[in-house]
């Protein structure tokens, strides 16, 4: 099926300017001709999660406590944020049938999550139902005006087109207007009738520069993610992962219904405690493909309990017809 008129535009333009960067440095040294990252690329700029043995964030850390590799090889620290910034942040939620009895749960989880986020966050959200998405609320600075969609626009009945809701959700959060980006996608079942596929919306994360959270319902009666056979349950689940670690966000399956608003509370916290980080690429792109980022910490005390740190696994260098400038 093709998704709703309404995102089509959108689509084209995360097509055209989906980009790993937000924050360009210079226009004097642009990529080698040829290839690109995301758009231009002077800056790579990720959002890093650290969190200690019990899930918290931890605060306080510096650059000298950070090690950042891109394919192995050190990069120079030029950007350092630790503050509570403000996110472009995409809503995505599932109103396929199956939904209708769990929606009252979902919308009090939502609620809970904008009451706990940062209030100058710039925010949208879409549904999917009736076998398309549909943009609900279009970009605001006010959580009343999702609300305010939820509770007059949101209806559920049809089926799940899951990648082009997340695919549409994607390529509309790069219009926003703030660097930092992420998407919360809630969902009880697999993608059926879609227009894109699961490849499309992998080839969309990382040549994006976009944070995937996602929460998946279970039915209580098979104890099982999706409610599925095992075969669709556990590629569902693969593919889901898939999209999320490589973005640097996390997959949730809470066993009950009532789990739901202290995930997204949980979720609220980590995208107000998290650090910027940024460096130069130490070299010029010299062919298209994945270049893999990790960051490690450093300079730790010898009484410092484990960490955990989390962000994108990189970012897509796209080769380009003609000219790279």
């Amino acid at each position: 099926m093709r998704p709703s008129t309404r995102l089509l535009p959108v689509m084209f333009l995360a097509v055209m300017w989906g980009s790993w960067l937000i924050v360009p440095v210079t226009a004097q040294s642009p990529p080698k001709e040829g290839f690109r990252i995301g758009v231009k690329v002077d800056l790579v700029a990720m959002d890093v999660t650290v969190l200690d043995a019990d899930g918290r964030p931890v605060e306080g850390l510096t650059a000298d406590n950070f090690q950042v590799f891109e394919d192995g090889n050190p990069q120079e620290i030029s950007l350092f944020q630790e503050a509570d910034l403000p996110i472009t942040l995409g809503l995505v939620i599932d109103t396929s049938g199956s939904m209708r009895p769990k929606l009252h749960w979902v919308n009090q989880s939502i609620y809970s999550f904008l009451n706990n986020s940062n209030r100058d966050n710039e925010l949208f959200i879409i549904d999917f139902s009736h076998d398309q998405a549909e943009l609900l609320q279009d970009f605001t600075r006010d959580p009343d005006d999702i609300r305010d969609a939820i509770k007059e626009k949101m209806l559920a009945g049809g089926g799940t087109p899951l990648w082009d809701s997340i695919y549409l959700g994607l390529g509309y959060a790069e219009k926003g207007r703030l660097d930092r980006k992420a998407l919360l996608i809630i969902s009880d079942g697999e993608d059926k009738d879609s227009y894109y596929s699961f490849e499309n919306v992998m080839e969309q994360v990382k040549t994006g520069e976009i944070q995937v959270y996602f929460i998946g319902l279970q039915e209580k009666r098979g104890g099982s993610l999706f409610d599925l056979g095992s075969f669709s349950r556990e590629k569902a689940a693969a593919e889901i992962q898939q999209i999320a670690d490589i973005s640097g966000g996390i997959c949730f399956f809470p066993d009950d219904l009532d789990q739901l608003s202290d995930i997204t509370i949980a979720i609220a916290n980590e995208l107000r405690h998290q650090y910027r980080i940024g460096y130069n690429p130490q070299r010029k792109p010299d062919a298209s493909g994945f270049r893999e980022i990790t960051v490690k910490l450093k300079n730790m005390p010898d009484s410092t309990p484990h960490f955990t740190v989390r962000t994108r696994k990189g970012y897509q260098v796209m080769e380009e017809s003609g000219s790279g400038g």
